[in-house]
C-alpha cells in the first residue's frame, strides 16, 4: 500500500503536468453526508457533456534517467524520489474511488530506466484497473515518448484520453534544455495516435480514446 509520504511525493511531482486544476480543499465527509474532498493529488477535469469530475493526479515514479533543465524531476535535481508498483497504484485508485474522493485517474511517470520499461509499467496499471478491478472510471494516461508504438497503441485501448508532451517549441531549444530527447521521439507518438484515432472514428469504434488526445 502507498504510504502518506510516497503519495505526497508522487502527487507533488505530478502537479506540473497540465490536465486540470487542484481541488484546493481537504474537507472530509461527515455522518449522513455525501462526498469527500482532499488536497493530496485531487484535481478536476471536465467530461464531454460538461460535468466536472475529480481525478487522482499522480506519477507512477519520479525517478528519471533524463536531465531536462526545465523539469523538477530531472536526474540532477535534489528531490525526494519514490516509485510505486502497478499493484500499489491500482489499490490506491480503488480505495480513493470507494471513498468517493475521485471519479477517475490522471497517470503519468518520469522515465525510469527506459521509455519502454516505464510504458510497460503504465500499461500494467491501466490493464489491471480495467480487467482485474473492473474499473470503468475516466483514465487520462500520459504516453512516454520513445516507447514502442506497440505499447503506446495498446495502452490507448484501455484509457479515455492519452497525451504526449511536446515539451519545447523548437528542436534548437530541445537540444539546449533536453539534449537526451529528440524531436522525432516526441512527435511520432502523437502522429500515430492521431492516425489511429481517425481510423477508429471511420470504423465507428468508440472504445479507442473516446476522449481523444492532448498535449502540452
Amino acid at each position: 500500500m502507498i504510504d502518506e509520504r510516497k503519495l505526497e511525493i508522487l502527487t507533488e511531482s505530478a502537479k506540473y503536468d497540465v490536465s486540470c486544476s487542484s481541488s484546493g480543499s481537504s474537507r472530509k465527509n461527515v455522518k449522513g453526508g455525501v462526498g469527500n474532498a482532499s488536497y493530496g493529488g485531487i484535481c478536476h477535469s471536465f467530461t464531454q457533456d460538461g460535468r466536472c469530475i475529480s481525478l487522482l493526479k499522480i506519477l507512477l515514479s519520479n525517478k528519471c534517467v533524463y536531465d531536462c533543465l526545465y523539469c523538477v524531476n530531472r536526474r540532477s535535481n535534489d528531490v525526494p524520489r519514490e516509485s510505486a508498483s502497478p499493484e500499489e497504484l491500482c489499490e490506491l485508485v480503488m480505495n480513493f474511488y470507494r471513498r468517493n474522493y475521485i471519479e477517475g485517474l490522471f497517470l503519468s511517470s518520469a522515465v525510469e530506466r527506459s521509455p519502454d520499461y516505464t510504458m510497460e509499467r503504465l500499461l500494467d496499471v491501466v490493464m489491471r484497473l480495467r480487467k482485474l478491478y473492473n474499473f470503468h472510471g475516466y483514465i487520462h494516461l500520459k504516453g512516454i515518448p520513445g516507447a514502442s508504438k506497440y505499447l503506446l497503441n495498446k495502452a490507448a485501448k484501455y484509457v479515455d484520453r492519452m497525451s504526449c508532451n511536446i515539451e519545447l517549441p523548437s528542436e534548437k531549444s530541445l537540444k539546449l534544455l533536453a539534449p537526451q530527447k529528440s524531436k522525432t521521439a516526441l512527435i511520432e507518438p502523437m502522429g500515430m495516435l492521431a492516425e489511429n484515432l481517425r481510423q477508429a472514428k471511420a470504423e465507428r469504434n468508440k472504445k479507442f480514446l473516446p476522449a481523444g488526445q492532448t498535449t502540452q
